[in-house]
């Protein structure tokens, strides 16, 4: 079987297998994917399009809308938007951020892949396209700021999203990103050894993620990693600077292969302790 022998986070071809789960590290970025080719890319393309409603996410709409909402409040403190300012939610699932950052009066337009997910959006007044973010999807310079929650774990050509994402960009745009990343996780990985699902393309640690950034010209102006996962805001650059990269190509194989499991066990017991004193001093 023939796999694509570049990494899709930054395009390099530095890639080294781990021998566990069909996974590879890319030298460049630290970048750990999965070894994808074009019949991984179609199922993946199509899962997504026709992936199921997350019913719990449903329940808890208004619940999901300030979390989402928490995220995006975090920008405010570098820059500000005025209505002419155009804002896109890449990934936006049933337009919980959107929702309610259209009651507050900000310009977004979502992009979401999936028929399901886009049919309640839409079916709750949003605006949002059905389709996966191409070339020509948006002219150029249209947006200031690009927010995308818990989305970058399921894209497997990052590198080309990045250079759509600098194209559709004005000059002072930002990037807003939450994802998911292994070194502080509670639930990453499980006792049978399962570390993606069929549609995830991606595992994130702070060094791949400060390493993507910074190879794709983005500068990062905040950087929050907590226990659900890494908070990162960067403006994207005019001028292209020198990439220095961060981490340790050994030692993030070494930590994914034998630590990841025994640390997220005790994150997931310390987690639970917290909301036992939660409830308790309720």
């Amino acid at each position: 079987m023939e796999f694509f022998k570049t990494c899709n986070g930054c395009g390099s071809t530095g890639l080294k297998d781990i021998n566990l789960n069909n996974l590879q590290i890319c030298n460049s970025c630290l970048l750990i994917s999965r070894k994808f080719n074009n019949k991984l890319k179609f199922i993946s393309q199509e899962t997504f399009k026709k992936n199921k409603e997350y019913e719990w996410e449903l329940k808890n709409f208004k619940g999901r809308s300030e979390k989402n909402y928490f995220f995006f409040k975090q920008i405010l403190n570098f820059t500000k938007f005025n209505k002419k300012d155009e804002i896109l939610d890449f990934g936006s699932g049933y337009g919980s951020l959107i929702e309610i950052l259209e009651k507050k009066k900000y310009r977004v337009i979502g992009l979401e892949p999936s028929i399901k997910n886009f049919r309640i959006s839409k079916k709750r007044g949003h605006k949002v396209i059905n389709n996966f973010l191409k070339k020509n999807t948006f002219k150029p310079n249209r947006f200031r700021l690009i927010v995308s929650l818990f989305v970058f774990t399921y894209v497997y050509d990052i590198a080309d999203k990045f250079k759509i994402f600098r194209k559709i960009l004005k000059k002072d745009g930002y990037l807003l990103i939450h994802v998911h990343q292994f070194k502080f996780s509670s639930s990453f990985r499980n006792k049978k050894n399962k570390i993606l699902s069929k549609v995830q393309a991606n595992q994130f640690s702070n060094q791949s993620l400060k390493n993507l950034f910074n190879i794709h010209n983005f500068k990062i102006i905040f950087f929050k990693a907590k226990i659900d996962g890494t908070t990162i805001i960067a403006k994207k650059l005019s001028k292209t600077k020198k990439y220095k990269k961060t981490g340790n190509i050994y030692f993030e194989i070494f930590y994914f292969k034998y630590l990841l499991y025994f640390i997220s066990q005790i994150m997931f017991i310390l987690l639970n302790i917290k909301i036992k004193i939660r409830n308790i001093l309720k």
